[in-house]
């Protein structure tokens, strides 16, 4: 038999070998969405959105149809490209669903119309999400420097082994334009296609074929030689008579024109971008950056400024700091409240047993590579506390309950919390992923704490407590001085309950496809008479809570004060013109004190923004100042609309909340008929005063300068009599009047490849007519438009959306209210609505904080985990009796949660959800652990009752268990999920231990000793 000082060697020697497998650790920083899914997307050659989902899309998604184990298909069409969202089961091998996808794409790749791309395979989800660690911003260069910019990052990184991605945004490239004269081209019998088939024998790299030599195969590619605007100008288009590309164009060498422009401090501004690889740690990364700053700085351009502009990796390191700062501050409050209320002996117990427990965290999650997020590290304070708290009442009642009884506890509180995280995967909340992850770090947390808790802690105990004597339970005693409250515990118990509540207005008016259900609690009486009254007078705070409550994440940050101004001006105005408007304000903050810079965006041209960022120490009154005198010299600027909104010192931010927003999904099989019932839901949902505003996606109009178009229609009888097709058409008249710039075509001058782009001269200013009536090349004969097609001016479509081949229209809604009152109004007029569209038409809403299950699925999990917790119960305490009240005592203990989250009117998030979950799970600790302790009746003395009660035990566990929940309320007050996770602990905990000390007492008296 291993005696207890060999266990402590064996774990010590566990303990030491952890120390050199924490280089295996996992850690996963960025935060991710939980989902798996792939992503293909597409370009296409001159199309419109109609003509991208008819021809593309639509036969892409039919031949993914055929991959197995598919949740969901989801795409967006639009001008020129498209993407397919592709999102499969959890248990599904994503390198798999890849392969089948590569497969069904070559099949049907050839029938997708020419110029399409292959598309690309792309993960999202599980890391994929494409956000920039850093971006420096480099002030005061020319467009001709700008291009320079990534060479030197990408040659600094190489040298210092740096694994980054780059990217550089602003400013503009260079490019050879070469603009052709229609009236000469016609005249000289030369169509665009002509001059595109010449530059592209000059300037592709062509592949001749392959040779053998010795044994090995060879490909022969002639390759492009460096050319300048003088070898373009010589190309021969045409022998007889002589033509070349100089007598019907003009070539230059210019930058390409850009509509999105960026300056700091009224300087040309270039971004770089720099993305992290995802197989290396994220704050390895940044240090590695970091280092290499002053030698990029020396390479910039002479006068050029270097800028931090945004960096993603200061949250992470920030959250970082503070999981370590929680979880050594955490470590000493503990050991200074065992000592006050223990001795040194205790106190090295507990803090030898955890530091164990953390050695075989890491060996267990190096070994099978867990992936350890921000969450989990975050969430090292409370885990250390509810490490703790199991520990030490595991100890406490060890010599009272004995070694049986607390492993058959472990074992149920690990089994119980395994059930509820699984429920949540099962049920598949999109918005649950943090609750998920300290979860499933608790469940293994407990599951391994389990060992060491019997094995280390026992035997460390049995070595340094030899002589020590028990602790006299008759030390411990509740004292109740009326027998008569025993007597009415029941109603007691009704009155409790009552104010916790009794969720009747929960129930669903009807469950699709459950007749006896709907025949029971869905008849007219039921609903409108008996469920609103009984609701009423039986849903206490839960009731309250539930329609009043105020979900928000936004937790304002005044850290930092700012001014955003936002420029909007109407369709058809020009980037050129926003930049104008731009500048003018721009004059007028150079001259101003207290700034510490200014950026100004041109995304178009009807939208542009200027951000103010002022300095730390600005007197509390010149903010809101500078905003009036920016909101007075912008009135002089006539055609735009400006918005100044301030954030922090000096400005007042009540207006800043905006109402909870909702989404109706409106879905059919007719694009047409769908953007009629679009039209229709809006008018009728926003006939309630509480809708502040309702647009759909279509609305917006920011994608594009142009809200309407030509639609084309060819006359097929004159196509047929001059057999012609209706594709040479099209394809002729997008390559006479659009930009052409083939990705295949670069001129290379002095080693540096220069894009190609072809254009009509007064191409901007082309006319309907000048369009319809200029001749087209067809075959070997010129016609004109018009005498082959009609044009009609029509509503342009920006976008088509499907899902799973439905199309798909979004109706964005603002409710003023509640979240809850709102959510129930949208079901009520959604159900109304739906009974009158035809059939194959379906309106939805969205939310975020709503399973995705079906209702009947939903009710089948929840029945099926309590049943199994209840089971569990039983097991343990031997009684259904005993086990119906645990039940309900931790469910009165929630009511502390509804009660604080509503009177206090504090912001409950995801935090506050996680605390639910983590209320059941301590309520259930407590329970278990002093059950045996709560119905032993030590003394009678007339009315009085003494109960033996550990109460030392238990307010020293609900000081452990809260510990780390303070540090958050202190460090990270701020943060939404912490903090609403802190405040629904510590008053649930409260509860527990008032129900556990006084009110459990009362029902563990039997009869006999009542008479």
């Amino acid at each position: 038999m291993v005696t207890s000082f060999r266990l402590i060697i064996i774990f010590f020697i566990l303990g030491f070998i952890s120390i050199f497998s924490k280089r295996n650790l996992n850690f996963q920083l960025n935060q991710n969405s939980a989902e798996s899914s792939l992503e293909i997307s597409f370009s296409t050659f001159k199309t419109t959105p109609e003509e991208t989902e008819q021809y593309v899309t639509s036969k892409i998604e039919n031949a993914l149809s055929r991959i197995d184990n598919i949740k969901t298909i989801s795409s967006f069409s639009t001008e020129d490209n498209g993407s397919i969202k592709v999102s499969f089961n959890t248990t599904s091998s994503l390198s798999q669903k890849r392969f089948d996808i590569l497969l069904n794409l070559r099949q049907v790749f050839e029938d997708l119309p020419p110029g399409t791309t292959f598309p690309i395979i792309s993960q999202i989800g599980q890391g994929s999400e494409k956000q920039p660690l850093i971006s420096y911003s480099i002030a005061g260069i020319s467009n001709s420097e700008i291009n320079s910019i990534k060479t030197i990052f990408e040659k600094i990184f190489r040298n210092n082994d740096i694994p980054a991605t780059l990217e550089v945004t602003g400013g503009s490239r260079k490019i050879i334009q070469i603009e052709y004269d229609k009236n000469r081209m016609f005249s000289r019998k030369i169509a665009i296609s002509d001059v595109i088939t010449s530059l592209q024998g000059l300037t592709n790299e062509n592949y001749l074929g392959n040779v053998t030599d010795h044994g090995m195969n060879y490909f022969v590619r002639l390759a492009s030689h460096s050319v300048g605007t003088s070898a373009l100008e010589e190309i021969v288009l045409k022998n007889t008579p002589l033509v070349k590309l100089r007598d019907i164009t003009t070539i230059s060498e210019t930058y390409e024109k850009n509509d999105f422009s960026y300056r700091i401090n009224g300087k040309n501004t270039a971004l770089i971008h720099i993305y992290e690889d995802q197989s290396e740690n994220v704050l390895t990364t940044y240090s590695k950056i970091s280092e290499v700053l002053d030698k990029i700085k020396k390479e910039l351009p002479e006068g050029s400024e270097l800028r931090l502009e945004q960096d993603n990796s200061k949250h992470l390191r920030k959250l970082v700091r503070i999981a370590m700062i929680n979880g050594a501050i955490t470590l000493l409050l503990i050991a200074l409240v065992l000592l006050l209320f223990k001795n040194w002996k205790y106190l090295l117990i507990v803090i030898t047993t955890i530091i164990i427990n953390f050695c075989i965290l890491v060996l267990i999650y190096s070994l099978f590579k867990i992936p350890i997020d921000l969450i989990t590290l975050n969430s090292i304070s409370f885990i250390l506390s509810l490490l703790c708290f199991n520990l030490l009442i595991a100890l406490g009642q060890f010599d009272k309950i004995g070694k049986k009884r607390i492993q058959q506890s472990q074992i149920i509180i690990f089994l119980i919390a395994a059930s509820i995280y699984m429920a949540i995967e099962f049920l598949d909340y999109q918005d649950l992923h943090q609750l998920q992850s300290i979860l499933k770090f608790s469940i293994i947390v407990i599951a391994v704490g389990t060992i060491p808790n019997f094995l280390f802690a026992n035997s460390l105990h049995n070595l340094l407590t030899k002589n020590s004597n028990r602790q006299k339970s008759s030390k411990n005693l509740t004292v109740f001085t009326n027998v008569k409250i025993i007597k009415f515990r029941y109603i007691i118990l009704f009155l409790v309950l009552s104010f916790t509540g009794i969720p009747l207005f929960m129930l669903p008016s009807k469950i699709e496809g459950n007749n006896t259900y709907n025949k029971i609690f869905g008849t007219p009486f039921l609903q409108d008479k008996i469920i609103p009254v009984s609701s009423l007078a039986l849903g206490g705070m839960w009731r309250l809570f539930h329609e009043n409550i105020y979900v928000n994440t936004d937790f304002e940050d005044s850290q930092e004060t700012s001014l955003n101004i936002y420029a909007e001006q109407p369709i058809g105005a020009t980037a050129e013109q926003m930049k104008s408007s731009l500048e003018y304000l721009e004059k007028f903050l150079s001259d101003t004190e207290y700034i510490e810079l200014y950026v100004s965006q041109v995304f178009s041209g009807q939208r542009g923004t200027i951000r103010v960022k002022f300095l730390n120490d600005i007197p509390i009154h010149y903010p809101e100042k500078l905003r009036q005198q920016l909101i007075n010299a912008s009135q002089n600027l006539g055609g735009v609309g400006w918005t100044f909104f301030g954030i922090g010192k000096g400005f007042s931010n009540k207006m800043t909340k905006e109402h909870p927003s909702f989404q109706l999904k409106i879905s059919g099989y007719n694009f047409a008929k769908l953007k009629e019932i679009g039209e229709f839901v809006k008018t009728e949902i926003s006939k309630n005063d509480r809708i502040n505003s309702a647009t759909l996606a279509s609305d917006n109009q920011f994608i594009s300068d142009n809200n309407h178009e030509y639609k084309m229609s060819v006359n097929d009888r004159q196509l047929a009599q001059l057999e012609l097709d209706d594709k040479n058409v099209k394809s002729e008249l997008i390559l006479n009047n659009s930009e052409i710039m083939d990705k295949k075509m670069f001129v290379n001058i002095y080693n540096e490849n220069i894009p190609i782009k072809i254009t009509a001269k007064n191409q901007d200013n082309l006319t309907i007519n000048e369009f319809l009536t200029h001749p087209i090349r067809l075959e070997d004969r010129y016609i004109k438009p018009n005498s082959l097609t009609t044009f009609l001016k029509a509503d342009r479509v920006e976008s088509i959306v499907r899902e799973n081949r439905q199309y798909i229209q979004i109706l964005n809604l603002k409710y003023v209210g509640s979240l809850e009152t709102g959510y129930k109004y949208l079901l009520e007029e959604t159900e109304r609505i739906n009974k009158n569209l035809p059939e194959g038409y379906l309106i939805n809403v969205l939310s975020d904080h709503e399973s995705s299950k079906p209702l009947t699925t939903k009710l089948l999990i929840f029945l099926s985990t309590t049943s199994f917790i209840f089971i569990l119960l039983t097991i343990r305490l031997n009684s259904f009796r005993k086990a119906g009240l645990v039940f309900l005592m931790v469910y009165i203990s929630l009511s502390a949660i509804f009660a604080t989250f509503y009177i206090g009117d504090f912001k409950f998030d995801e935090g506050g959800q996680a605390s639910f979950i983590f209320t059941i799970i301590i309520g259930f600790c407590y329970l278990l652990y002093f059950w045996e302790d709560l119905g032993v009746v030590v003394k009678i003395g007339g009315s009085r009752i003494h109960l033996r009660q550990n109460i030392k035990l238990i307010s020293l566990s609900f000081l452990i268990v809260n510990i780390g929940n303070l540090t958050y309320l202190i460090t990270q007050f701020n943060d939404p999920f912490w903090s609403a996770f802190s405040i629904g602990i510590l008053a649930s905990s409260i509860a527990i231990v008032f129900i556990t000390t006084f009110v459990i007492p009362l029902f563990s008296v039997n009869k006999e000793t009542l008479k």
